[in-house]
């Protein structure tokens, strides 16, 4: 992050220079513009660098601040802040659906909760990491179904059992 805050942080400021200094037309892309529409241009351009320097300070704020590492246990997934994003605790128990998606040129799971979505990114996860991760989140969330399922099967047996003592009972 500091390498990014030092590239647009330099190319802000050559931006700005140019923007303040210019005397020359510019032709971009085929598109001509005048003196004034040339140092409007560079000063946009040195905004938007100025821009990407503040969005990579937030960012190491944000990594200074929070613990920036997923961690799995044997009963819930928790999910460390981002930028933009507060970080979240989801339980096995609470998830209904885990799908993994993979576009052009990223990767990320999502977990559905009745609460809605969260989105864990390929990205945001150390080298090779993310097919173990996602796996050890299906792992855990198939136990806390087949948990769920054994305990439901006992709660049908039981009211079959009731049911049946009451019957032989009438009789």
């Amino acid at each position: 992050m500091l390498l990014v805050m030092a590239f647009f942080g330099t190319c802000a400021a050559v931006l700005a220079h140019v923007a303040m200094t210019n005397d020359r037309e510019l032709i971009f892309n085929g598109i001509p513009f005048s003196v004034q529409g040339a140092n409007i241009f560079y000063g946009v351009l040195a905004a938007l660098s100025l821009g990407f320097v503040l969005l990579a300070f937030m960012g190491v704020l944000t990594a200074l601040r929070n613990e920036t590492r997923l961690r799995l246990t044997e009963t819930e997934i928790d999910i460390p802040p981002l930028m933009f994003r507060k970080g979240r605790v989801v339980a096995y128990r609470d998830l209904e659906k885990f799908e993994m998606t993979e576009t052009k040129h990223a990767k990320f799971a999502t977990l559905h909760t009745a609460e809605g979505k969260v989105h864990i990114s390929e990205n945001m996860l150390p080298k090779f990491a993310y097919v173990a991760v996602c796996d050890a989140i299906e792992a855990g969330w198939a136990h806390e179904v087949a948990l769920r399922n054994k305990a439901r099967d006992r709660d049908v047996h039981a009211a079959v059992t009731a049911i049946l003592g009451r019957e032989s009972n009438q009789r």
